[in-house]
């Protein structure tokens, strides 16, 4: 889930960020409607705030980066505790602890990263559960990047149907007890390139579906659930100037990730991601930053592995999960200003759409736009707490979380 990487990438103002899985689910889930959140936002911002500075001094350790504008010239090990809190649409309030063990070893690459291991657990105020133990390891002087997750959680969800124009009114709930494993390796190199494979593997069980609904009767893909095992390649191409929030560089990835009966899945299907982001610097320290992300899937895909509209990163404003097919395809462009010490304001908008195949994409394309702010929670880091308003067209949604969302 995304906080388990966010923690990931706080932690990196020590060790350095872990790599994002591109093939685990990414979901934050549970509306939260009530006009009343608008006034919650600024004091979840503020307890945010006070728990991520709160969780780094409790290390007491110098801030280090893996930006190639810094270097780190001694080793550190050490242990690091940090709760943390955040907000979406889809959790509501939530929060948990993150243990984290953290060392550095040889660096043959030259760009400082630090291996480590973290244990987080988290509640949200919708009764959901995620425990993820996550493996960052860099072997062989750096030049090899390991990567794992081990993911439990207990999580109530929303279904909306399938395709680009479902109504509100088929809202229905359901419930998922899930187990993942994934793993991946990286061969990288010093001019931006890595690339590697990865396995999932996954056990996940419908435990409650909303009696009547489509999940419960219908003829869904998934609907009970299943297990899932795949193989899949990962290629990735890095130049930014700072991996928390890049001022100029290039970001490209393309990963496919193969589902097979074969290796023991109930389900055989294929995925594949296109994810690219460019950035570029206005005036002294302003930022526009642009991001196109498709992804397709093709075979029997249960439905809690389509592609799904909306969330915290992708077209701010909708449900994650609002929308959700086979293939999905978005563009967002956001302006970074820089108005104060330490803090930002920025302006965003994305259009997207879902589709059951490339050539079904036509003109029912969701709009997605808003603003936000940002504070700077280490000055010689670009680690920032992120609070966004975002618009669709069903309404307003509020996200309190970390980093950028691209």
């Amino acid at each position: 889930r995304p906080i388990t990487h966010e923690v990931g990438r706080l932690h990196g103002s020590l060790t350095g960020p872990g790599t994002s899985f591109p093939y685990i689910r990414s979901s934050e889930r549970e509306v939260f409607t009530c006009p009343s959140k608008f006034a919650l936002a600024p004091s979840i911002l503020l307890a945010l705030l006070l728990s991520a500075v709160g969780g780094v001094a409790q290390e007491a350790l110098p801030v280090d980066s893996d930006s190639p504008r810094e270097s780190v010239e001694e080793d550190r090990n050490g242990w690091v505790f940090l709760p943390f809190l955040y907000y979406t649409p889809e959790t509501s309030l939530a929060g948990g602890m993150a243990t984290i063990y953290h060392y550095r070893g040889a660096d043959r690459i030259g760009d400082q990263r630090t291996s480590s291991v973290t244990l987080t657990a988290t509640y949200t105020a919708e009764d959901q559960r995620i425990l993820t133990l996550r493996p960052d390891l860099y072997l062989g002087g750096a030049q090899y990047h390991l990567t794992a997750d081990l993911v439990y959680e207990d999580f109530p969800d929303k279904f909306f149907g399938i395709g680009s124009d479902t109504p509100e009114g088929l809202e229905e709930d359901w419930t998922s007890e899930a187990t993942r494993v994934a793993v991946a390796v990286e061969r990288r190199y010093r001019s931006g390139w890595s690339w590697g494979p990865h396995l999932v593997v996954e056990d996940l069980e419908v435990t409650d579906a909303e009696p009547g609904g489509v999940l419960a009767s219908g003829p869904v893909v998934g609907r009970n659930g299943g297990f899932l095992s795949a193989l899949g390649l990962q290629l990735t191409f890095d130049r930014r100037d700072d991996v928390f929030a890049p001022r100029r560089g290039i970001f490209a990835q393309l990963s496919a990730t193969f589902f097979e009966e074969s290796l023991g899945s109930d389900f055989e299907f294929q995925r594949y991601l296109l994810d690219r982001r460019s950035f570029f610097p206005v005036g002294r320290n302003d930022v526009v930053a642009l991001q196109s992300y498709l992804r397709v899937t093709r075979g029997e895909i249960p439905f809690y592995h389509l592609s799904e509209l909306g969330g915290a990163k992708r077209m701010r404003g909708y449900f994650e999960g609002r929308f959700r097919d086979r293939d999905m395809a978005i563009v967002q462009a956001e302006y970074r200003l820089a108005f104060a010490d330490r803090w930002d304001a920025v302006a965003f908008a994305g259009l997207g759409s879902v589709a059951r195949s490339l050539g079904d994409f036509d003109f029912d394309v969701r709009p997605s736009a808003g603003g936000g702010l940002r504070y700077r929670l280490s000055r010689s880091e670009e680690i920032k707490a992120r609070l966004d308003v975002g618009v669709g067209e069903e309404g307003v949604e509020v996200y309190v979380t970390l980093y950028e969302a691209f």
